[in-house]
């Protein structure tokens, strides 16, 4: 959450235990310090509900930007971003279908409609065909070492 002063840009990382949820305390703590006391139990209604969803949807991201304070002091969340696990689209189906594919590199398109794993990293110079995320970190790492930066990896299996 930010509000309009960039000297008070506020972004929180709320640590969570898988067995036991969202630690409350976190969350009151976060309203205290942002000074909307008066929202935050509708501030832990939301982030109560988020961490659920990404739990029940398989979620692997999930954003809110802005989460804002409205005039009549009700807080909305205004743009939300989440990304599925592509292993747990079986059980998602529902939301397979709302996928923007606009938002995937062209070439992770083409791969995945071919059962591949292509993943375009921005600014690298050399590509890797591997056999498995493992290979392919090592990979990445072993060219990073000598200088060069990867540009993208090729998982064929494995």
């Amino acid at each position: 959450m930010a509000d309009d002063s960039v000297d008070r840009l506020n972004l929180w990382h709320i640590p969570v235990d898988l067995l036991q949820g969202i630690d409350m305390r976190f969350l009151l703590r976060m309203a205290e310090d942002l000074q909307i006391e008066q929202q935050k139990s509708h501030l832990t209604f939301i982030m109560k509900h988020l961490y659920d969803m990404f739990i029940e949807r398989d979620c692997n991201f999930l954003e809110v930007n802005p989460l804002v304070l409205t005039y009549d002091e009700r807080l909305c969340a205004n743009h939300a971003k989440i990304r599925i696990d592509h292993d747990a689209y079986y059980r998602q189906q529902e939301l397979v279908m709302y996928r923007d594919l606009s938002q995937m590199h062209y070439k992770e398109r083409i791969s995945r409609e071919n059962g591949l794993r292509y993943i375009n990293i921005e600014g690298g110079s050399t590509g890797i065909i591997c056999n498995g995320a493992g290979y392919a970190m090592a990979s990445m790492d072993l060219i990073t070492l000598y200088g060069a930066k990867p540009a993208n990896f090729l998982d064929l299996g494995g």
